[in-house]
């Protein structure tokens, strides 16, 4: 009697383990790529947000500025603004990895999250074209802002 036998043989199903595990090992590579990206792309974000909320700072800082001194090698702003009466002068400087904003004889606030390291903080203030440019890095990532004076 001949029996038909059914099933796979040994080198079929070894075959098939191996296709499936470069299927599996393939998939979670993957999927570790996709959420290494994701946390870079929220990071970025972040230092992104961090740069904006300093530069609205310093935009606030110079609107209805009557006078402007650049001191300290370009790291401290100091600004005079009639409006703020016994808040003036606001200053703001690079103090270590830090940004921070004085106004008048109120003590420092510090202007950005202390999981960020700030440098190379360089103000500039160019009198032809009424306006103040600042350059720093965050993470050792390279922000500018220009912001033009209206009077």
């Amino acid at each position: 009697m001949n029996k038909q036998q059914s099933g796979f043989t040994l080198i079929e199903t070894v075959i098939y383990i191996a296709l499936f595990s470069i299927v599996i090992f393939g998939g979670i590579v993957g999927s570790f790529n996709i959420i290494e990206g994701s946390n870079k792309n929220s990071e970025d974000i972040k230092i992104q947000k961090e740069s904006l909320f300093i530069n609205q700072k310093i935009s606030w800082a110079l609107t209805n500025a009557n006078s402007i001194t650049i001191s300290n090698l370009g790291k401290t702003l100091t600004i005079s603004r009639p409006d703020l009466n016994n808040e003036s002068p606001i200053i703001i400087t690079e103090a270590g990895s830090i940004i921070t904003l004085s106004r008048g004889a109120n003590p420092s606030s510090v202007l950005n999250n202390n999981r960020y390291k700030i440098s190379d903080l360089i103000f500039e203030y160019d009198i032809l074209q009424k306006s103040v440019s600042v350059e720093y890095k965050i993470n050792n990532r390279n922000f500018s802002y220009t912001k033009y004076l209206l009077n």
